[in-house]
């Protein structure tokens, strides 16, 4: 037996149109991303779309083409552009979730770090002033401490 062995990144441009199915839009995807680096995605209509984007995840070992796979992409008009728009929106709602997650949990610890110095800074005050008996009841009365609070702290 003989076979013949091609690297797609290096097909010419030729080669690449003569394919008539979807693996056009594969072998467009090497060839551009080995010549520019970069990928423009054509205006072709994938006719067999989880299929293309499961052969796209394991060529590009990027899992996010079959992880924007849903059924109702099929039997539409949907093309490369549109899958690659799918894929930067999910990025987009995840890095903006991150972005929540982490600036709550910031404000979260500067909130509680500055509520620990101003009730230090009330027993510091408590303790100067010789007020034992306030000291006492703002260890044990929540509104009680914040009044205070409110009263003595700038």
């Amino acid at each position: 037996y003989r076979m013949n062995l091609y690297e797609i990144a290096y097909l010419s441009d030729e080669q690449v149109q003569k394919f008539t199915s979807d693996f056009k839009i594969v072998a467009d995807y090497f060839v551009q991303m080995r010549k520019n680096k970069d990928y423009t995605a054509p205006e072709a209509t994938i006719k067999h779309v989880h299929e293309l984007l499961q052969l796209m995840a394991v060529m590009t070992k990027d899992n996010r083409f079959e992880d924007v796979y849903s059924p109702d992409m099929e039997g539409g008009d949907i093309n490369m552009c549109e899958v690659l728009n799918k894929i930067e929106n999910r990025g987009i709602k995840k890095g903006i979730a991150q972005g929540m997650t982490q600036g709550i949990a910031q404000g979260m610890t500067q909130g509680i770090a500055q509520g620990e110095d101003n009730a230090f800074s009330l027993i510091k005050i408590l303790i100067a002033n010789n007020r034992l008996e306030d000291l006492k009841r703002v260890s044990e009365d929540e509104s009680y401490r914040k009044k205070l609070m409110i009263e003595l702290l700038p």
